[in-house]
């Protein structure tokens, strides 16, 4: 059957349980999205109107790098907005069927937000354009990080963090900052509580612990500064109803009405990621083909871990949209 065909038939598909995942930072790759624009229109399009809004070009940036600057906070988040935002058009444009629900670790909520209709391209670019600024300005550098708890769970993390920071000097921050899956709690903080933590964590069981490569202590208190200047910038966008379920990081819920989406926005920049409970509301709302759009397959890794019922699949090229929509057709015909 070919594409055109195919995307025909989709339209006519009434019932679907499609979820889009959108990723955050981390799933960045030199060369991301060049095999799209080259070959899609519709995502070439996006592309030039985001260069429009920022004054830079995201296309080269994501083709030539250098990979030292597209892996900063402040260029990385509105350059893997825009690839995630393009893939969906791409894919919706192709006769793609539209989720059940949709969810974005981190960065990724504003493109399922997006993709949901809850907020223009354009608006949207530009607060992931300052949100990026923001957190990157936010903790002086070598200050702060973030560092992967390898098997314990969220309560007994918790639990140490707040042991030991009776025990440091007063104003040191640590905690939780991603519940990614079963076993795999993120933390962050001040770099020496972090450092402090280790034996603690150790000593309770855990695997190991794995600094991340990051510029900032994201999801902790102190992005406070970050989370005021976010709040300052959603006030005068114009925020919709989702026309589909899209899930808060901070609820593991849906988002309800647009002032709890801004809300919600702000306060996910000092708040733990709830990937876990993300995923198994996305279940509880039928979900079960889980289309990761974006590069590499960071979330997919994490699904398995989840739930391995689920299929995960790789929307990132056109190859993979094309998948994507025959794979539904397949599954709903």
């Amino acid at each position: 059957m070919s594409p055109s065909a195919a995307s025909q038939r989709v339209r006519r598909i009434s019932s679907h349980d499609g979820v889009l995942m959108f990723p955050g930072q981390g799933a960045q790759q030199l060369g991301m999205g060049k095999s799209l624009w080259e070959n899609n229109t519709t995502a070439a399009e996006i592309f030039s109107r985001a260069d429009e809004v920022l004054g830079w070009s995201v296309r080269k940036l994501c083709a030539e790098g250098p990979e030292d600057k597209l892996t900063r906070t402040e260029f990385l988040q509105p350059a893997l907005f825009v690839l995630s935002v393009a893939i969906f058009e791409s894919y919706q444009e192709a006769g793609g069927p539209m989720p059940v629900v949709a969810m974005g670790h981190s960065l990724g909520e504003y493109a399922a937000l997006v993709a949901a209709r809850a907020m223009t391209f354009e608006s949207a670019l530009r607060v992931v354009a300052r949100r990026g600024s923001l957190m990157a300005s936010a903790v002086p550098r070598a200050t702060g990080g973030m560092a992967a708890v390898i098997g314990l769970d969220e309560k007994v993390v918790e639990q140490i963090c707040e042991n030991l920071l009776r025990q440091l000097p007063e104003g040191r921050v640590l905690g939780v900052a991603n519940v990614n899956c079963p076993g795999q709690v993120v933390i962050s903080g001040h770099l020496d509580a972090i450092e402090a933590v280790g034996k603690p964590m150790k000593s309770a069981g855990a695997k190991g612990m794995i600094s991340l490569k990051v510029s900032a202590p994201f999801h902790c208190e102190l992005m406070q500064p970050a989370a005021e200047g976010l709040a300052e910038a959603l006030d005068g966008v114009t925020i919709s109803e989702p026309t589909f379920a899209v899930l808060s990081n901070v609820t593991g819920r849906a988002h309800e009405t647009p002032s709890s989406i801004k809300d919600l926005l702000v306060e996910q920049l000092v708040k733990p990621v709830r990937w876990t409970a993300c995923v198994e509301k996305a279940m509880e709302l039928g979900g079960q083909v889980f289309l990761e759009m974006g590069p590499g397959r960071v979330l997919a890794g994490l699904l398995r871990r989840i739930e391995p019922s689920a299929k995960a699949m790789s929307v990132a090229d056109p190859d993979g949209v094309d998948s994507a929509i025959m794979y539904q057709l397949g599954e709903n015909a």
